[in-house]
């Protein structure tokens, strides 16, 4: 074996670096087909039975022209098999990805490939192109991958992909650490026109690794050895060239193996991540609810006319505590399950499990009040938000409308105005406790400043807003704090100040309609003490508040970097 080598990493555990993705179906599935508005083409995804409670990597993976291992996942060619990639990504916790190349009749013969335009006139930058968004749209945002665990490989047509063209023109945009492995064959990225524009921390820390045959029939040796010699020269620190003797180009069935010794010399353990209560912090790291502003967020003006409307001093600020609030409460497995009658909309019978008499947020059916009551079931996903509640026995109770919502999903479904989840920006008890709220704020305003029209995340408005809403403010607007606030010139109180923070990290949601007022809420049997400190400057940190003009699906928050981390991954 000829080893040209200047490594010796050793494998540990990293900090992670985690995506926030959820939503991503957690099977494994086949010829996915994908159109990035300029081409179409197919992948097969692998993510059932990864570990989510640890750190998940992303192993993407190119075949050969032709993509004999794509065609056949059963084969053990490639994918199938102890020792194929299919099960050498699953032992290592990671996504497999494996892409087919766009376009077809590949101007080298082969059929598909990546490193040449094809006869359908697909070019080789369309083809990296669609590579990147699939990347990108389909598996980022929808799974929660630790970009330091991160290997791109492939085999000839693939190698060339991975180290010659995808690796190095697209993959710095968004790998952090990890691997580019070249099997049998990674030319010089120079032949493809790719330039040295990395950073520091992208040259020091991912690896180049090549992996070929000394009998290879091809000029996979001297081409391997002329991207070595670019790397090494644009001052990538971790490189690695293994020339084994004999052998052929081709080589089946070796291929996981392959990928397995480098990922374990190369690729870090996932470590367990820090994990979050559902009933108590709910909703996925990339609900709106959870998601920290961005940095390219832009924000109106005090004058402009949604947030002059907000600032109105007409209506006064209030903090709800007990009255107009929302109760939740878990119930455990030795709770009955309670029949619930909904009354008020089209009659149905729902059962769940619930704590006998619990009460809610005001004396039944009172002409003042909504009667919520916010039930947990004991496998802590669920929740049954119920609004007019009456228990009419230990185990019958009226509603005048109840949703089941499920506390690892968005937060968009529940018994709220907006269409959304009415714990959603609750601000909780032990949050009170510990002046701290790492989510955004639920805000409720009188009917002159709501405008009719919901806007995301809002699904919903009062069934009457149509007529009534007088406002300039949509229900589901953003608003928030501006960075650029000095939080600490404001003389606000430790409870004040934890709101405030909240609302210049996160922001608040327009969720509902109130009367007079500005409103936000904390959960029932919070600390008396603390929620009135907070109440008592409400006025003034609201008056540090704007409408934030970008917030949208596909930039919640706004765009950029988030300015504060994600949340972690939540559990039952």
């Amino acid at each position: 074996m000829i080893v040209v080598a200047a490594s010796g990493r050793r494998r540990g555990v990293t900090v992670g670096s985690p995506t926030g993705g959820s939503g991503g179906p957690l099977t494994d599935r086949t010829s996915v087909s994908y159109n990035n508005g300029t081409k179409t083409s197919t992948y097969h995804i692998y993510a059932a039975g990864l570990d989510w409670t640890r750190q998940v990597g992303l192993l993407v993976y190119g075949d050969g022209s032709g993509e004999a291992g794509l065609v056949t996942p059963s084969s053990t060619y490639l994918l199938a098999g102890t020792d194929g990639l299919i099960a050498v990504a699953k032992r290592n916790n990671m996504l497999l990805v494996t892409p087919r190349a766009p376009g077809n009749g590949c101007t080298d013969g082969d059929g598909v490939c990546w490193y040449l335009g094809s006869g359908d006139g697909t070019t080789r930058a369309q083809k990296t192109t669609w590579l990147d968004n699939l990347i990108k749209t389909q598996i980022l945002p929808l799974y929660n991958i630790d970009k330091t665990r991160v290997c791109i490989a492939g085999f000839s047509s693939g190698a060339e992909n991975a180290a010659g063209i995808y690796g190095p023109a697209f993959a710095a945009s968004w790998m952090e650490d990890g691997l580019l492995l070249a099997i049998s064959y990674g030319s010089s990225p120079a032949q493809y026109g790719i330039t040295n524009t990395y950073t520091a921390a992208f040259r020091s820390k991912v690896a180049v690794v090549w992996d070929v045959r000394g009998g290879d029939e091809t000029t996979a040796v001297a081409d391997s050895l002329e991207g070595y010699n670019w790397y090494a020269g644009n001052g990538f620190t971790t490189l690695e060239r293994n020339v084994i003797p004999g052998g052929q180009h081709d080589r089946p069935g070796e291929f996981g193996a392959i990928v397995e010794q480098y990922l374990t010399e190369y690729i870090p353990a996932g470590a367990a991540l820090p994990t979050r209560t559902a009933w108590l912090w709910p909703f996925a790291t990339s609900s709106f609810w959870n998601m920290p502003i961005g940095d390219g967020a832009t924000y109106e003006t005090a004058s402009d006319v949604a947030t002059a409307n907000l600032l109105d001093p007409t209506f006064g600020s209030t903090l709800n505590g007990d009255r107009w609030s929302h109760p939740v409460y878990r119930a455990s497995a030795s709770d009955p399950i309670v029949t619930v009658s909904e009354v008020d909309s089209s009659p149905r019978t729902i059962t769940f499990q619930a704590i006998s008499n619990a009460a809610p947020s005001e004396p039944p059916l009172s002409e003042s009040g909504d009667c919520n009551l916010h039930m947990c079931q004991p496998d802590g996903q669920f929740l049954y938000e119920n609004w007019r509640a009456e228990w009419t026995s230990a185990t019958t109770m009226n509603v005048g409308y109840n949703v089941r919502v499920d506390l690892f999903g968005d937060g968009r479904t529940g018994a709220r105005a907006y269409g959304g989840a009415a714990i959603g920006g609750l601000i909780r008890r032990h949050e009170v406790a510990n002046r701290n709220i790492p989510h955004g704020i639920s805000i409720a305003l009188d009917s002159d400043q709501l405008k009719s029209g919901p806007v995301w995340p809002a699904r919903l408005q009062d069934s009457n807003g149509a007529t009534t809403y007088a406002g300039q403010i949509p229900m589901g607007s953003l608003v928030a704090i501006p960075r650029t606030v000095n939080l600490a010139t404001l003389g606000l109180n430790a409870d004040a100040l934890a709101l405030a923070t909240a609302l210049q990290l996160y922001g608040g949601y327009i969720t509902a309609r109130a009367g007079n007022v500005v409103a936000i809420y904390a959960e029932p049997g919070s600390d008396a003490t603390r929620v009135s400190a907070m109440r008592s400057q409400w006025a003034t940190v609201r008056a540090q508040l704007r409408l934030v003009t970008n917030n949208s699906q596909t930039t919640p928050g706004g765009p950029g970097s988030r300015l504060a981390p994600l949340a972690p991954t939540v559990v039952g």
